[in-house]
């Protein structure tokens, strides 16, 4: 909780939270609602777009244009996270102010999101055609899918399913235990930040390399919870290896932690993935995570499904539990 006199009692945060879950995995079935009532994400990712377009000219020195990605990410997470905190002091205080806190904490989570996700890539991975597969992964990931094989496109539905689990609800969830609605905004900020500049293309190399590490830092502590939620999932998943899983905490991967959950999802199901892909003309070499089978099926991502879903689903339950006993 934040340690202020005038915080917000937890027995608040743990309302809130439950509330917005509930209210996430609601609304996440009409799509009206992403068209009229935008995420924080979208809003902050506009910001950095028109911060970039100023500060990140290509005629700047390196050095001046890693000095001003560093100064965008501390302004921006500084700014959201000072007004996070002023809304959670109102909250207590103020009705309005807690209701505008519950619609901003219901609009930054990917719960409900991730149960479209899980159900739109089951649909699509049983499915006989491969047009709609590539339609259903094509908005999860950057990789170029209308060349990839069938194979391919699974393992990078895959990739994009852990990668929502991860960074967009157990380091959520995290931050919002830890730090409440300032915890959860500063996250959300640092890493749209980082999705939206901080790509090591050489425009970005050196303007989204703080923000590459500012994921990094944050992102360290909820990768390996990730990983362990994993390991934990797989006594309900026939077939996996929670041994194996945990193994995946040792990995070292150009991927940093966002590889870890990958690593634990691939050892646990005796799948490989990541690994080297074409995009377009050239060749992205990349280490494979898992020693199994990269030449996956509609069953493996069923099994990557419901891993995923119970790891989600414990990691959930953790964070409401750590609100109750705080």
């Amino acid at each position: 909780m934040i340690p202020l006199p005038f915080a917000p009692p937890r027995a608040e945060s743990l309302l809130l939270l439950a509330l917005a879950l509930v209210l996430n995995a609601f609304i996440a079935g009409f799509p009206a609602v992403d068209r009229w009532l935008a995420t924080p994400q979208s809003q902050l990712a506009g910001a950095v777009r028109w911060a970039d377009k100023r500060l990140n000219r290509i005629e700047r020195l390196d050095s001046v244009r890693l000095a001003r990605g560093a100064l965008l990410i501390l302004i921006l997470g500084g700014g959201v996270g000072l007004a996070a905190l002023v809304l959670t002091i109102a909250a207590a205080h103020v009705r309005v102010a807690w209701l505008l806190s519950l619609l901003l904490v219901t609009r930054a989570l990917l719960f409900g999101r991730l149960l479209v996700t899980m159900r739109g890539l089951l649909a699509a991975a049983t499915a006989a055609d491969e047009e709609a597969l590539r339609q259903a992964v094509a908005p999860l990931t950057h990789k170029p899918v209308w060349s990839m094989d069938r194979h391919a496109v699974l393992r990078a539905g895959m990739e994009a399913l852990v990668g929502q689990v991860s960074r967009g609800l157990v380091a959520p969830l995290f931050w919002f235990a830890l730090f409440d609605l300032p915890g959860l905004m500063i996250w959300v900020t640092v890493e749209t930040v980082a999705v939206t500049v901080g790509h090591t293309s050489p425009r970005y190399a050196a303007f989204g390399r703080p923000a590459r590490r500012a994921l990094l830092v944050m992102d360290w502590v909820p990768a390996r919870l990730t990983v362990l939620f994993l390991a934990a999932g797989c006594l309900m998943v026939p077939g996996s290896r929670p041994g194996t899983a945990l193994a995946a905490l040792r990995t070292q991967h150009i991927q940093g932690t966002a590889a870890l959950p990958l690593a634990a999802v691939a050892r646990a199901l005796n799948l490989a993935l990541a690994g080297p892909r074409k995009e377009g003309e050239m060749v992205v070499y990349e280490d494979w995570l898992g020693t199994g089978r990269a030449r996956v099926d509609a069953s493996d991502m069923r099994a990557v499904v419901a891993l995923t879903a119970a790891a989600g689903l414990l990691a959930v339950c953790i964070a409401l539990l750590a609100l109750v006993w705080a």
